[in-house]
């Protein structure tokens, strides 16, 4: 078969798979909706990245972090400075 030949039968296949798909309404378009798989999800827990401040205590002993945003507290971190114990959303 000759390499237009071989074009050809990809083509035909693809366009074969977009109509299959399309007439038995496995894809999101044909069945019309919008929303992710196990929509509407879990709410995010992320408070805003815009941050006024950030800081710990004056030693070095501290393991505690904190954030602050709009004038409040609003992360803390502890144990690690990687990750939130808690926020305030």
């Amino acid at each position: 078969m000759s390499r237009n030949g071989i074009r050809r039968t990809i083509a035909a296949a693809a366009a074969a798979l977009v109509v299959t798909s399309l007439a038995t309404g496995s894809s999101a378009l044909a069945t019309g909706r919008a929303d992710a798989p196990g929509a509407p999800g879990v709410a995010s827990d992320w408070v805003t990245g815009d941050k006024a401040g950030f800081g710990t205590a004056r030693g070095t002993a501290s393991k505690v972090w904190f954030t602050l945003h709009g004038g409040e507290l609003s992360e803390i971190y502890y144990p690690r400075i990687d990750t939130p114990s808690t926020r305030d959303s």
